[in-house]
Protein backbone atom coordinates (compact mmCIF):
# COMPACT_ATOMS: atom_id res chain seq x y z
CA UNK A 1 0.00 0.00 0.00
CA UNK A 2 1.10 3.40 -0.89
CA UNK A 3 1.72 6.31 2.05
CA UNK A 4 -1.44 8.05 1.20
CA UNK A 5 -3.51 4.77 1.18
CA UNK A 6 -2.41 4.14 4.42
CA UNK A 7 -3.72 8.08 5.48
CA UNK A 8 -6.87 7.08 4.19
CA UNK A 9 -7.58 4.26 6.25
CA UNK A 10 -6.18 5.82 9.45
CA UNK A 11 -8.52 8.61 8.79
CA UNK A 12 -11.51 6.29 8.51
CA UNK A 13 -10.53 4.25 11.58
CA UNK A 14 -10.74 7.92 13.67
CA UNK A 15 -13.67 8.79 15.50
CA UNK A 16 -16.67 10.66 13.93
CA UNK A 17 -16.05 13.99 16.24
CA UNK A 18 -12.75 15.03 16.43
CA UNK A 19 -10.96 18.36 15.98
CA UNK A 20 -9.71 16.68 13.11
CA UNK A 21 -13.02 15.40 11.09
CA UNK A 22 -14.92 18.53 12.21
CA UNK A 23 -16.59 20.16 9.38
CA UNK A 24 -16.13 24.01 8.70
CA UNK A 25 -17.86 24.16 5.41
CA UNK A 26 -21.37 23.81 7.48
CA UNK A 27 -19.96 27.35 9.27
CA UNK A 28 -22.60 30.47 8.97
CA UNK A 29 -22.23 34.07 9.65
CA UNK A 30 -24.85 33.26 12.57
CA UNK A 31 -22.37 30.29 14.23
CA UNK A 32 -19.55 33.62 14.31
CA UNK A 33 -21.73 35.86 15.84
CA UNK A 34 -23.09 32.91 18.18
CA UNK A 35 -19.53 31.94 18.77
CA UNK A 36 -18.51 35.62 19.77
CA UNK A 37 -21.26 36.25 22.20
CA UNK A 38 -22.19 39.85 20.11
CA UNK A 39 -25.03 39.64 22.51
CA UNK A 40 -22.83 40.50 24.84
CA UNK A 41 -21.19 43.28 23.08
CA UNK A 42 -23.38 45.78 24.53
CA UNK A 43 -21.54 46.47 27.75
CA UNK A 44 -18.48 47.86 25.43
CA UNK A 45 -20.81 50.52 24.25
CA UNK A 46 -20.30 52.14 28.06
CA UNK A 47 -17.23 53.28 27.09
CA UNK A 48 -19.27 56.15 24.95
CA UNK A 49 -20.15 57.18 28.61
CA UNK A 50 -17.08 59.05 29.41
CA UNK A 51 -17.43 60.60 25.98
CA UNK A 52 -20.78 61.64 26.49
CA UNK A 53 -20.11 62.84 29.64
CA UNK A 54 -16.93 64.67 29.13
CA UNK A 55 -19.19 67.03 26.94
CA UNK A 56 -17.10 65.93 23.62
CA UNK A 57 -20.51 66.36 21.65
CA UNK A 58 -20.11 70.53 21.97
CA UNK A 59 -16.54 70.24 21.23
CA UNK A 60 -15.72 71.85 17.47
CA UNK A 61 -16.01 69.05 15.23
CA UNK A 62 -12.53 67.84 14.10
CA UNK A 63 -12.16 67.35 18.12
CA UNK A 64 -15.55 65.76 18.75
CA UNK A 65 -14.86 63.33 15.37
CA UNK A 66 -11.79 62.27 16.46
CA UNK A 67 -12.51 62.11 20.21
CA UNK A 68 -15.71 59.58 18.73
CA UNK A 69 -13.18 57.51 16.78
CA UNK A 70 -10.75 57.16 19.21
CA UNK A 71 -13.66 55.76 21.42
CA UNK A 72 -15.25 53.41 18.76
CA UNK A 73 -11.91 52.11 18.25
CA UNK A 74 -11.77 51.23 21.80
CA UNK A 75 -15.15 49.47 21.87
CA UNK A 76 -13.79 47.44 18.71
CA UNK A 77 -10.53 46.63 20.53
CA UNK A 78 -13.04 45.53 23.75
CA UNK A 79 -15.22 43.69 21.53
CA UNK A 80 -12.49 41.51 19.50
CA UNK A 81 -10.88 40.87 23.44
CA UNK A 82 -14.23 39.57 24.50
CA UNK A 83 -14.91 37.78 21.38
CA UNK A 84 -11.59 36.19 21.33
CA UNK A 85 -12.00 35.18 24.47
CA UNK A 86 -15.03 33.57 25.06
CA UNK A 87 -14.34 31.23 21.81
CA UNK A 88 -11.00 30.23 23.93
CA UNK A 89 -13.44 29.21 26.67
CA UNK A 90 -15.57 27.39 24.20
CA UNK A 91 -12.63 25.75 23.12
CA UNK A 92 -10.89 24.86 26.49
CA UNK A 93 -14.28 23.55 27.95
CA UNK A 94 -15.33 21.69 24.09
CA UNK A 95 -15.60 18.11 26.03
CA UNK A 96 -17.62 19.53 28.92
CA UNK A 97 -19.96 21.75 26.43
CA UNK A 98 -20.82 18.91 23.84
CA UNK A 99 -21.98 16.85 27.03
CA UNK A 100 -24.27 20.02 28.55
CA UNK A 101 -27.93 19.53 27.28
CA UNK A 102 -27.86 23.68 26.22
CA UNK A 103 -24.24 24.36 25.45
CA UNK A 104 -24.25 21.33 22.95
CA UNK A 105 -25.86 23.62 20.48
CA UNK A 106 -22.82 25.89 20.59
CA UNK A 107 -20.69 26.08 17.21
CA UNK A 108 -17.91 24.35 18.65
CA UNK A 109 -18.88 21.91 20.81
CA UNK A 110 -21.62 21.26 17.67
CA UNK A 111 -18.93 20.48 15.18
CA UNK A 112 -20.26 23.52 12.72
CA UNK A 113 -17.21 25.21 13.76
CA UNK A 114 -13.71 23.17 13.51
CA UNK A 115 -11.03 23.45 16.25
CA UNK A 116 -8.76 24.42 13.90
CA UNK A 117 -10.79 27.19 12.71
CA UNK A 118 -11.59 28.50 16.10
CA UNK A 119 -7.82 28.83 16.57
CA UNK A 120 -7.81 30.75 13.54
CA UNK A 121 -10.48 32.92 14.03
CA UNK A 122 -8.79 33.97 18.23
CA UNK A 123 -5.73 34.93 16.78
CA UNK A 124 -6.78 36.89 14.04
CA UNK A 125 -9.66 39.01 17.12
CA UNK A 126 -5.98 39.04 19.01
CA UNK A 127 -4.68 40.64 16.25
CA UNK A 128 -7.27 42.84 15.76
CA UNK A 129 -7.29 43.97 19.31
CA UNK A 130 -3.74 44.51 19.18
CA UNK A 131 -4.18 46.54 16.02
CA UNK A 132 -6.55 48.63 17.51
CA UNK A 133 -4.69 49.14 20.68
CA UNK A 134 -1.35 49.77 18.63
CA UNK A 135 -3.50 52.42 16.47
CA UNK A 136 -4.98 54.17 19.56
CA UNK A 137 -0.94 54.62 21.16
CA UNK A 138 -0.17 56.07 18.18
CA UNK A 139 -2.94 58.78 17.70
CA UNK A 140 -2.14 59.70 21.62
CA UNK A 141 1.40 59.80 21.04
CA UNK A 142 1.26 61.89 17.72
CA UNK A 143 1.28 64.94 20.05
CA UNK A 144 1.59 64.01 23.87
CA UNK A 145 5.08 61.74 23.63
CA UNK A 146 5.72 61.25 26.93
CA UNK A 147 1.66 61.09 28.37
CA UNK A 148 0.70 59.29 25.50
CA UNK A 149 2.43 56.41 25.97
CA UNK A 150 1.54 56.16 29.36
CA UNK A 151 -2.20 56.53 27.94
CA UNK A 152 -1.46 53.48 25.15
CA UNK A 153 -0.22 51.23 27.51
CA UNK A 154 -2.69 51.23 30.33
CA UNK A 155 -5.26 51.27 27.97
CA UNK A 156 -3.41 47.80 26.44
CA UNK A 157 -3.50 46.46 30.27
CA UNK A 158 -7.11 47.66 31.04
CA UNK A 159 -7.84 45.58 27.45
CA UNK A 160 -5.91 42.47 29.12
CA UNK A 161 -7.62 42.65 32.20
CA UNK A 162 -11.08 42.91 30.48
CA UNK A 163 -10.68 39.83 28.73
CA UNK A 164 -9.07 37.61 31.97
CA UNK A 165 -11.82 39.10 33.73
CA UNK A 166 -14.19 37.96 30.82
CA UNK A 167 -12.60 34.99 30.63
CA UNK A 168 -13.48 34.10 34.38
CA UNK A 169 -17.20 34.48 33.79
CA UNK A 170 -17.64 32.54 30.79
Amino acid sequence: MTHGAHRVLDAAKKPILTSETLDSSRLSFLDLVQAVRVRQWAKNSLLLGGFLFAGKLRAPAPEMWSSLSRVLLAIACFCALSGATYLVNDWSDIARDRAHPTKCRRPLASGRMSTRFALGFIAFLFAFAVFCVGVLWWRETENHRFRGRGCGLSRAHFGVFVSLETRSHC
